[in-house]
């Protein structure tokens, strides 16, 4: 966590506030862009603290290289987690080390944001039981997020990911890829096992 930082600037990427949250199931999501001193006075947090869903981490801003006042969120996974490699300044967490997820939202519909939406946390919803993919094919920033809280299954219908394309299976139980489906170079393609939801939050949270 860094937050005591105070210029707004075109290019001073190193000069910025940021918090990153390690997560139960070895992922980190970072905030970046706020205020000065908003996480640790405002907020009340200091290094090593457990952040339960729903905790006030503190204000947006446009600290470092920001095009205005907003909030930047993202989501990485770190190949070895014994060793994370984050730089101090710019809060940067080496791609090299890391991988760069896409972020799912757990909704009954749509699983992801895209320019222009507005995504409002409340009650967790619930994802479908089953869900069967349907044949298509994603390229040139086509995108599709996938979650069942049983099986996901291609049942042999023709999934096709091509350079830039991206996809995400999300499923509590199985995720069966079946003839017919294929991912070529420059796509993304993310296949994870976990609940939809879960109330297990770490440190008493709830």
């Amino acid at each position: 966590m860094v937050d005591n930082h105070t210029a707004s600037c075109e290019d001073c990427s190193d000069d910025n506030n940021y918090v990153w949250i390690e997560h139960a199931n070895n992922e980190w999501s970072k905030y970046t862009h706020m205020k000065r001193f908003s996480a640790s006075v405002d907020a009340g947090l200091v290094a090593g603290d457990t952040i339960c869903a729903g905790t006030f981490l503190g204000y947006e801003c446009d600290i470092g290289a920001a095009s205005g006042q907003h909030l930047h969120f993202e989501l990485r996974r770190p190949n070895d987690p014994t060793d994370i490699n984050i730089s101090v300044n710019g809060g940067f967490m080496d791609r090299g080390d890391a991988v760069h997820l896409v972020p799912v939202i757990n909704s009954n519909s749509k699983h992801y944001m895209e320019a222009g939406d507005t995504w409002t946390a409340g009650s967790t919803a619930n994802c479908a039981t089953t869900v069967s993919v349907p044949a298509q094919t994603l390229s040139n920033d086509g995108y599709k997020v996938y979650m069942a809280t049983s099986a996901i299954n291609t049942n042999s219908n023709s999934i096709i990911l091509r350079n830039g394309g991206s996809a995400v299976f999300h499923s509590g139980g199985s995720i069966t890829f079946t003839p017919g489906f294929s991912a070529e170079a420059g796509s993304y393609c993310n296949a994870k096992i976990g609940g939809c939801s879960t109330t297990a939050f770490p440190g008493g949270c709830n």
